[in-house]
Order: structure tokens, then C-alpha cells, then sequence
């Protein structure tokens, strides 16, 4: 008997004609973002910044903590300057010493019969004694010192140091070496490249571009090997000597 308002059974005909007869039960709905349609992606930030880069308004830190802050122009100028003038001082008493030694040679050569051509050639050899001593004493003060330790004397006294932009460490006596043959190249152009480091992101000449060096704050970065002349304070008990100077790096 057909019944003209849908069949008793209460099931809809068109979810027989949908699914089919004798289909199971009607599938889960899956949960939100699982199957089917994938989850929305959340709108990116054009403004975002990447992963591991300065946020808004931080200045960026092109030299890694451990190498140090680079120093400021005026601290390396000062600490140039002292170099010189410890240097002009240093030759001059090696100068004086020679030639006066020189002198003294001389006089006795006369003494000794010797002839003007003799006494001149002793003067001149004890000038060219002191030429080599003073030269000696550059390499050593300039590039032995900052090769080895890190610093010159006026390096030491402003508390900056000359190390790898990579290590932290100090160059090498022959990297020093080649360093100061490249301050040729700062000089040629009217001294521009020893003004770089004014805007240099990391404050560097181009000799220090060329060499990968870089000189910062003695105070910061890996600590420098010490001297002799600390060593010989640290194995006598020198508690005083081995404390760690205070302050920021001096200006100039």
C-alpha cells in the first residue's frame, strides 16, 4: 500500500538514492583542518622579520661575541699616536747609544794610528748599528708584539688589541707582518683607507679587509695570551697583577 506522505518506515527515499541500499551508517565528520579541505594558513606579515635577524630598531652585530666590539676610530688614532712617540723615544736613545759608542770606537782608532778614512768608516758603521737596532726594535714593538700578543704598546695603554675577525685570537707574526705592508694601500689614495673605519660596518682599514683582521676592545672577545713579563708575575704569586683592568676602552 503506498501511503501518499512518504513511506512509515520514516526513511527518506532520497538518502536510499543517495547512498545506495543497505549502506551503512552516514562517515564521521573528520575534525576541523584533518582530511579534506587543509587547514586556512594564518596571512604571513609582510613586515615580519626572519628567524635569526635583528628585530625592529637592533642594530645588527656583523662581529660574532667571542672575536670582540670593535674600537672606535678616534681610540685606534690615539693609540697610533703613542706608538709613535714611544718609538721616536726608543730610537732616539738607540741612536744616541750608537753613535756615541761610535765616537768612542773612533777616538781610539786614531789613538791607534788609524787614518780619517778609518775613523769615518767607524762613525758610519756604528750609525748603521743603530739604523738596524731601531729597525729591530719596530719589528719587534710593531709586528712581533702585535702578532704575538695582540698589542702594541699604545694599543695596550688605550686597551684595544688587533686580533682575526674569525678566531678572536692574535694574528701571527706573519700575518702582522703582511698587515703593515697593506697599510701601503691605506696610504696611496690620500690616506683614505686608514679613514674607513669611520664607516666601515666593522670599523676596519683595508689593510685590516685584506688581512680579515679587526681590532676591538681589549676588554671583550677571547682573552689575549699573556707576556713573559705577566707570566713570571702569575708563577711568583702576583695576585694584584693578574686582576683584569676596569672601565670601558679610553677615548681619544
Amino acid at each position: 500500500m503506498n501511503h501518499p506522505y512518504g513511506d512509515p518506515s520514516g526513511q527518506n527515499p532520497y538518502d536510499q538514492a543517495q547512498h545506495g541500499p543497505g549502506s551503512g551508517p552516514m562517515p564521521q565528520q573528520m575534525p576541523y583542518g584533518q582530511g579534506g579541505y587543509p587547514a586556512p594558513m594564518p596571512a604571513s606579515d609582510p613586515y615580519a622579520q626572519a628567524y635569526g635577524h635583528p628585530g625592529y630598531g637592533q642594530a645588527p652585530t656583523p662581529v660574532p661575541p667571542h672575536v670582540g666590539v670593535p674600537s672606535e676610530w678616534g681610540t685606534r688614532v690615539g693609540g697610533s699616536v703613542l706608538d709613535a712617540l714611544i718609538m721616536m723615544g726608543a730610537a732616539l736613545v738607540v741612536m744616541l747609544v750608537a753613535m756615541g759608542a761610535g765616537a768612542g770606537v773612533t777616538v781610539l782608532v786614531v789613538a791607534l794610528g788609524g787614518g780619517e778614512s778609518a775613523a769615518v768608516a767607524t762613525l758610519f758603521a756604528s750609525y748603521i748599528v743603530g739604523l738596524l737596532a731601531i729597525l729591530a726594535l719596530g719589528f719587534w714593538a710593531h709586528v712581533y708584539r702585535r702578532g704575538v700578543y695582540g698589542q702594541t704598546f699604545g694599543q695596550k695603554i688605550v686597551r684595544i688589541k688587533t686580533v682575526s675577525e674569525e678566531t678572536g685570537l692574535p694574528l701571527g707574526v706573519g700575518a702582522a707582518f703582511a698587515r703593515n705592508l697593506c697599510h701601503i694601500l691605506d696610504s696611496l689614495p690620500c690616506n683614505v683607507g686608514y679613514l674607513a673605519p669611520l664607516w666601515e660596518p666593522k670599523k676596519q682599514t683595508w689593510a685590516d679587509r685584506i688581512m680579515s683582521s679587526v681590532v676591538v676592545s681589549a676588554e671583550t672577545g677571547t682573552a689575549l695570551p699573556p707576556t713573559k713579563k705577566e707570566r713570571k708575575r702569575a708563577a711568583s704569586g702576583d695576585v694584584y697583577s693578574q686582576q683584569p683592568s676596569r672601565g670601558g676602552p679610553r677615548q681619544w
